[in-house]
């Protein structure tokens, strides 16, 4: 089991293991209608990292409406928008293309799925795969400044992660996500799903990288 707690508002959230790799979420908080108010906040800090309850898939219509505030912002901000993709092939970059009217201020998408494609399209060194990995947090940072110094973007998201069973000792539902804006600071965060399947495994993530690249527009 373990435990998040948001200091100051009295909220509680335990992950409880089913021990089947599906996680589900208990919460307490204070009656006072003010925290009741602050909640989902809460909630969408700690389902970040953990997901949603099975069950709670992600709808196909909200990543749509996510994605098109994304692109509005990126348009008002005079900013192009590229990704860099290895567990989600590309699932990103067709949902900003999917967009009418807006997906103009998408650039380009890398999808990366080997360590060899890392290095070859985005220019990784191969010593920092070997090194962390394919899904580490360094790689997901290496891949977002890749794809900046190869587009014409001046927003990208990069995302690796297993996003199905791997290797025996690979953690099934761990991501790695970066965000990188240019002359910002990166935005990172890792996610573990557990075991959902690749389909909404690969939709959380995509919808985390939306968050994400919304909160470097300030959107």
């Amino acid at each position: 089991m373990a435990e998040w707690l948001r200091t100051g508002l009295q909220i509680r959230l335990r992950r409880f293991d089913s021990g089947s790799g599906l996680h589900f979420f208990q919460i307490n908080h204070s009656q006072r209608p003010a925290l009741r108010q602050r909640i989902p906040v809460a909630w969408r800090e700690a389902a970040g990292h953990f997901g949603r309850p099975p069950g709670m898939s992600e709808s196909r219509e909200d990543l749509k409406a996510m994605a098109e505030r994304v692109l509005a912002a990126a348009k008002r901000a005079d900013l192009m928008l590229a990704t860099a993709e290895s567990c989600t092939g590309g699932q990103l970059a067709a949902l900003f293309t999917s967009i009418e009217g807006l997906s103009s201020q998408f650039d380009r998408g890398f999808v990366t799925y080997t360590a060899r494609s890392k290095s070859d399209l985005l220019g990784i060194d191969p010593m920092l795969v070997i090194r962390h990995g394919e899904v580490s947090r360094e790689v997901a940072q290496a891949m977002a400044a890749g794809a900046l110094e190869h587009s014409a973007a001046g927003l990208v998201c990069a995302i690796t992660g297993f996003a199905g069973p791997g290797e025996p000792d690979d953690e099934t539902g761990l991501i790695h996500l970066a965000v990188l804006r240019k002359g910002a600071p990166p935005i990172l965060r890792e996610c573990h799903f557990g075991e959902r399947g690749r389909e909404e495994s690969r939709d959380m993530t995509v919808r985390a990288a939306l968050e994400m690249m919304a909160e470097a527009l300030g959107a």
